[in-house]
């Protein structure tokens, strides 16, 4: 493929004219006869051209994304993976980045955009994004975990690490740690194209101008696969030059900080529309997008695609003592919460299990739980307490072991942070080994008086639903509802 480009590249006809070669195939927007033709080096080439005038195939429609990629790099839009969806494609611009400086965040606005067929023609679909990106180094990360555990701090970062997806933000790339080469370090050499040995520090310096400066740092590698090459090939990443990307789970639990994001990336349907306007007359405003547009003969609407949407009559939800709650606004949350329930499971066999520093919050949601159910009209009777005196996961896991057989349900108290591995084996185990219904619940959820009511409410349908699989019950409507959340813009070609 590497030849095949540069014998086209050697080719004078084809360096005047726009083009897109696959290795095989190229791409050119009117039909032409090309002559045959021999390379420097003495290799003929000839051509063979097919004639497509169905501009919605699929060779055409991969031609029309390609394409879109470029008129968003000239936009100084930088493409990142990860979210990518047939040939959705992301892009994010960083010099419109909102910074949340107290929790260390900054917010990349950008779009998710398409090109693809639908009924008359060709039509661009387009949406807004945003990408969040911490202001914590893989570096930072490493330095977190030596300071907390430095004899098995290898083992933690990998844990920690590995499939995370960081950026660049020397070129603005995003990369999955595949792997942390702990042989390797920034003083290492590595070969060029070119064949010559280069150190990274010594690259880093002289490509971008960075200084790198923990010389002895691992080095954490990324594989990816080129067309262009067969075997697999591995990318070193300094992690002193690698930002984290998304949030923590410690992040992600603070309501604060959830809500402060949400202040910027939640938009309404009119700023959505006035964020594409300002694309629109970005595009307009770029002559060298522009160009690569209407040297394959497009142009691209200024005014979105309208339809006609359905409005659907309201839902209704029946409940226990025969009430019904008709929502206009699709919100039940109130309704849920203060009448009976349709169908209530009796519990009179179950185990409340926690360890011995969340005792008191224990009790508290205990009591608070018996009266919601009451409210709810769940009989449910005192549980049986069980304190523990750690929060290890064989310590949950050998306490429902012992429980009597007959438990109708478990609930499992956690304190500390989220964990996927704890919250994992308490599941599997009721679910597989000691089939019985279960709910966790993590002791910061219970923390806070004013909520506490509302909290256990919640966790108390869920008990029920758990149990008997239903709440309530609404009507059917026989019809599909089509929810239109992105805009469509026509192309003519």
């Amino acid at each position: 493929m590497v030849l095949r480009h540069k014998y086209l590249n050697e080719h004078s006809e084809l360096n005047e004219i726009p083009k897109l070669f696959n290795g095989e195939k190229m791409l050119v927007p009117n039909l032409q006869h090309l002559e045959a033709f021999t390379s420097e080096d003495g290799t003929t080439l000839s051509f063979e051209l097919l004639e497509s005038s169905d501009f919605t195939n699929p060779s055409w429609i991969r031609l029309f994304n390609v394409l879109l990629n470029r008129t968003f790099k000239k936009m100084d839009l930088f493409p990142m993976k990860g979210n990518q969806v047939g040939h959705q494609r992301s892009f994010y611009n960083p010099l419109s980045k909102v910074e949340l400086l107290r929790h260390k965040l900054e917010i990349w606005p950008g779009y998710i955009a398409s090109i693809d067929k639908f009924d008359g023609g060709l039509f661009l679909i387009f949406d807004n994004s945003n990408k969040i990106i911490r202001n914590q180094t893989v570096s930072d990360v490493i330095a977190d975990i030596l300071k907390h555990r430095s004899k098995d701090w290898r083992n933690e970062a990998t844990k920690a690490l590995v499939g995370k997806t960081v950026i660049t933000r020397y070129n603005n790339n995003t990369y999955k740690i595949d792997e942390i080469d702990f042989s390797k370090c920034p003083e290492d050499t590595f070969e060029k194209a070119d064949n010559t040995s280069i150190s990274f520090l010594d690259f880093y310096k002289e490509r971008y101008g960075l200084s790198i400066q923990d010389r002895k740092q691992p080095m954490l590698v990324h594989r990816t696969k080129r067309a262009a090459v067969e075997e697999e090939i591995c990318i070193y990443l300094v992690p002193e030059l690698c930002f984290m990307m998304g949030l923590t789970e410690s992040l992600k639990s603070d309501f604060r900080v959830m809500k402060e994001i949400g202040d910027v990336t939640r938009l309404q349907p009119n700023q959505r529309q006035t964020n594409i306007e300002k694309f629109l007359l970005q595009l307009k405003g770029t002559p060298e997008a522009l160009k690569i547009w209407s040297s394959w003969g497009l142009q691209l609407s200024t005014k979105n695609l309208c339809t006609t949407g359905r409005v659907l009559p309201p839902v209704s939800l029946f409940f226990g003592q025969n009430y019904k709650e008709t929502a206009t606004r699709g919100d039940w949350g109130k309704a849920a919460t203060t009448h009976h329930v349709l169908k209530a499971e009796k519990i009179n066999k179950w185990a409340l299990i926690y360890p011995d520093k969340a005792s008191a919050t224990v009790r508290e949601f205990h009591e608070c739980l018996l009266q919601q159910c009451k409210n709810l009209g769940l009989v449910i009777g005192r549980a049986k307490t069980i304190e523990i005196k750690n929060d290890k996961t064989e310590t949950y896991v050998n306490t429902i072991r012992d429980l009597p057989s007959g438990a109708q349900l478990v609930v499992v108290v956690m304190v500390g942070p989220q964990r996927a591995d704890k919250y994992s084996a308490v599941k599997k185990l009721c679910c597989l080994e000691s089939p019985v219904a279960s709910q966790v619940i993590l002791q910061k959820t219970l923390n806070n008086p004013k909520r506490l009511r509302s909290v256990v409410q919640k966790i108390a349908l869920q008990i029920n639903v758990r149990l008997y699989h239903i709440f309530c019950i609404c009507t059917i409507i026989s019809s599909t509802l089509l929810l239109f959340r992105s805009f469509t813009v026509q192309i003519r070609w």
